[in-house]
């Protein structure tokens, strides 16, 4: 199996001067992405004369989709501030936004792909969904690890629709290596929102050990597969990203 490049492969369609000079873009869904890469190319039922080829583009229409539905995400964080360039912050992340999530069906097309846009179609309708009651008003709205849960779902939804494309018997694996990366990516994504707006302490220790723990998961997950292509092929796309710890975890060692 070839290395994972797909966070390079996107950056022609996400790096723009307009875009890198007045706002901020949230990361990649690099791991998830990676993690979809290699179930594709080892444990799929895609025919094998193309499936490298697939695996990359399925992981890129993906990240970007993810990509564009996280930049509005963070429209209203408290962090963008007001005035002029908060305003113009705003307006850029609303139209990065729509652009980068337009590409899936493009891309998709251009290979022939049409069954996996109507996929990834009904997987973006879900996603509104659960985000939508994740955000319910008042009571409604989930705390803790109730909404933690809620986030880490919703960081799924999208990657989940490539599951019939896994064998029966890697399935399982699949689904929870995926979970277990959405909610660090969520918790990931908590651990920021915390830094920005000043929490306590231990907050933040609280959220380093979650972090450490769910990276530890899913290091001996990987390392526990039996299958040996399937468990090189993840230990090639995922071994940067398992070795990296976690600004939250480099913070905590240095303290």
């Amino acid at each position: 199996m070839k290395s994972y490049r797909v966070p390079q492969t996107a950056q022609q369609y996400t790096h723009y001067d307009m875009i890198q000079r007045h706002t901020e873009l949230p990361p990649f869904a690099d791991a998830r992405g990676a993690l979809l890469y290699a179930f594709v190319s080892c444990g799929s039922r895609v025919p094998s004369t193309n499936r490298e080829e697939l695996a990359e583009l399925y992981a890129l229409v993906t990240g970007l989709v993810q990509l564009g539905l996280d930049t509005h995400e963070e429209i209203e964080r408290p962090a963008l501030g007001s005035g002029e360039e908060a305003m113009r912050s705003r307006q850029l992340k609303v139209l990065a936004g729509d652009y980068f999530s337009s590409w899936f069906y493009r891309l998709l097309a251009e290979k022939g792909e049409i069954e996996r846009v109507g996929s990834l179609s009904e997987a973006i309708a879900e996603y509104n969904v659960k985000k939508a009651e994740l955000y319910g008003e008042g009571s409604r709205a989930p705390e803790g690890e109730a909404r933690m849960e809620m986030l880490a779902e919703l960081n799924t939804v999208l990657f989940r629709s490539f599951t019939p494309l896994i064998g029966a018997s890697y399935q399982e694996l699949w689904l929870s290596l995926l979970r277990e990366l959405g909610l660090y990516e969520a918790l990931a994504w908590e651990e920021r929102n915390k830094t920005e707006t000043d929490a306590g302490d231990e907050m933040r220790e609280r959220l380093s050990d979650k972090l450490r723990e769910s990276r530890e998961r899913i290091a001996a997950r990987v390392a526990g597969v039996r299958e040996e292509a399937l468990r090189s092929a993840l230990e090639l796309a995922l071994g940067a990203w398992i070795a990296q710890p976690a600004r939250t975890e480099q913070a905590s060692g240095e303290a």
